[in-house]
């Protein structure tokens, strides 16, 4: 990661005589690295934010939903911490590392918000410095500080400013209620009470006199009006369509949970433990996926020596099952070096018992592949830790690939190493093909570049590719493999982010940059390659820099390598060496940037 350091930051404010305050403010600033040295006739990306109130900013969220200096909408009437301006300058430091600029004149990153809008009477304002030293977006704050003062012109032109009265102006009225708008309608009242709605009960029936139930009897009869009503005796049995009353359960499991009042409760085994923590010398048995590192291991202890006695007792049930049956009790695999030195002992094992198939051991200048049933590998082929059962007599042949191999398409012949279980080309991509050689920088169209800037670098660094060259049309992969040909050749790929990383797990623990690495001539003098581990690895990364905004740079200092695995829509990983420490690392670069190229072989 990069680090810089800004030893200079000072304002020079000053208003001329126009007619009309000027909406700017110069700055300048010296620019140095993080060893202390200028950072002299360079481009570089300078972000300016003007704060208000404090270091990091309040500004309150207008009500018609405007948003933010900084970008990104916000709910009307929101306050946040936010920029009230930000805009961008990409200017060239001077021979002394000065980088001068006017504050108000760069570009705005969100159109809302403009420098001219700002009100310096209105409280107290910071400013914000970001710096990119490649001249792109990746910024870094190097310092904020409040303004003392600001210029007295654009002081007094917000200060001064009278607001023009816009109000309507009322004169007189005739009071007339037709000239209201939004009147409301007035309903009709009724006259009658037949016309009411009974709503609230207000109309009531009239009790009926005394008198007039005088001549109610138990019967009717002439002269009666009504019979006298027969009086409820109180008893429930004298009810008529009395309901069935159902019997209650009296066990939980016989109701039928219509309502869910009963439900389900989850508890964790913590909450368990806190009601009663002893199982009665009980265990928990099968647990698949222990998470505790002494259960995983001891899980991987139990299942290793499972493993092993099934192993046996198959191994004892073939032997057993060949003496009755006359098969061989054991049978044999050769391994037959297919053109290189050295030997290789046979190997017996019992019918059907499991075998771990082995690397060669054998001498030879090209790259061991495999091991294939066939001589001119056409037949089945078997990989160094892959287990495999066998029920006769069989060899197997060693299969090589030729070191160094040429790629067809333009002859051009690459040495290859074996790491682990993958073979990496163990040079720098040379290849041209339709990929045009870049004046520019892009993040989707294909570009190539020359180490340094220069094509006598070709042979020895290769060139630098952008990730869509890289690619070569093809979609983003994190894939163990890729399958991502892009720009390598037939049989190769371009690895994966999860492939880089399997590179990494292959090598000894400490200093994997220095391992990879090889040629301490063409290299900086630094921690890298003085290293005891430099260059064991074969891999022989060399330092052929990288292509940023800044054009090629970096040669002799560090090696850069694509992967096919994208981090965004703007940038994708890649791995990387610096002479300067023994690490290997990955970072997220800009699509639009070169790098190197090494390709993995398919299996």
């Amino acid at each position: 990661m990069k680090k810089f350091l800004l030893t200079t930051l000072c304002f020079l404010i000053g208003v001329l005589a126009f007619a009309q305050a000027p909406q700017k403010m110069s700055y300048q600033a010296v620019i140095r690295d993080n060893s202390g040295n200028l950072v002299a006739n360079q481009q570089i990306s300078m972000r300016i934010s003007i704060l208000k109130e404090s270091v990091i900013g309040s500004v309150e969220q207008p009500s018609d939903g405007r948003t933010r200096a900084g970008g990104g909408s916000l709910a009307p009437d929101q306050t946040i911490n936010a920029e009230v301006y930000i805009e961008t300058h990409s200017v060239t430091t001077n021979a002394n590392g000065l980088a001068s600029i006017e504050i108000g004149a760069g570009t705005p990153t969100n159109a809302a918000y403009s420098f001219s809008s700002i009100d310096w009477s209105e409280g107290t304002y910071f400013i914000k410095t970001d710096v990119d030293l490649n001249g792109g977006t990746r910024f870094k704050t190097i310092g904020t500080s409040q303004l003392i003062s600001v210029p007295y012109a654009m002081y007094a032109q917000k200060a001064g400013s009278a607001v023009a009265e816009t109000d309507p102006q009322f004169n007189a009225w005739d009071k007339d209620y037709n000239d209201l708008t939004n009147r409301p309608e007035i309903p009709t009242v009724p006259t009658n009470v037949s016309a009411f709605t009974n709503d609230a009960n207000y109309i009531t029936s009239a009790d009926v006199p005394a008198q007039v139930n005088a001549d109610w009897n138990a019967t009717s009869g002439a002269g009666q009006i009504l019979n006298k009503p027969e009086f409820f005796s109180g008893n429930y049995n004298d009810l008529t369509n009395k309901p069935a009353i159902p019997t209650v359960p009296t066990n939980v499991s016989a109701f039928t949970n219509d309502a869910n009042y009963i439900t389900d409760e989850i508890q964790s085994l913590a909450e368990v433990l806190l009601i009663n923590n002893s199982a009665s010398d009980m265990q928990i048995k099968n647990v698949a996926n222990p998470t505790e590192d002494q259960d995983v291991v001891t899980k991987k202890y139990v299942d290793d020596i499972v493993f092993q006695l099934q192993s046996v007792i198959d191994s004892m049930n073939n032997v057993i099952n060949a003496m009755h049956t006359g098969v061989p009790t054991s049978y044999t695999i050769v391994f037959d070096s297919n053109g290189a030195s050295g030997t290789m002992e046979s190997i017996s094992i019992y019918p059907g018992s499991l075998y771990t198939i082995p690397m060669s051991t054998y001498n030879n200048d090209d790259v061991f592949i495999c091991w294939n049933t066939s001589i001119d590998g056409t037949g089945a082929s078997y990989y160094p830790g892959q287990v495999i059962a066998i029920w006769s007599n069989i060899t197997l042949y060693a299969q090589w690939l030729e070191n160094p191999f040429t790629d067809s398409r333009d002859g051009n012949t690459y040495l290859s190493i074996r790491i682990g279980d993958q073979i990496w080309m163990a040079e720098n991509l040379r290849y041209e093909g339709n990929t045009a050689l870049g004046t520019t920088m892009s993040e989707t169209e294909k570009y190539r570049y020359y180490s340094g800037g220069y094509e006598y670098y070709l042979s020895t660094y290769g060139y630098l590719y952008n990730w869509p060259a890289a690619m070569n049309g093809a979609s983003s992969s994190n894939a163990n493999p890729s399958d991502v040909q892009g720009i390598c050749p037939d049989g190769w790929h371009l690895p994966s982010k999860a492939e880089w990383e399997q590179l990494y797990a292959a090598l000894d623990d400490n200093d994997r940059g220095s391992q990879l690495s090889s040629r301490a001539d063409l290299w900086l003098s630094g921690a890298m390659k003085q290293s005891s581990q430099f260059g064991v690895s074969g891999f022989n990364a060399l330092p052929a820099g990288m292509r940023t905004n800044s054009g090629s740079g970096g040669r002799s200092e560090k090696a850069c390598f694509w992967s096919s695995t994208e981090s965004g829509d703007s940038n994708a990983y890649d791995y990387y060496i610096n002479y300067s420490d023994t690490n290997f690392n990955n970072y997220d670069n800009s699509k639009s940037f070169g790098c190197s190229v090494r390709c993995v072989r398919d299996y």
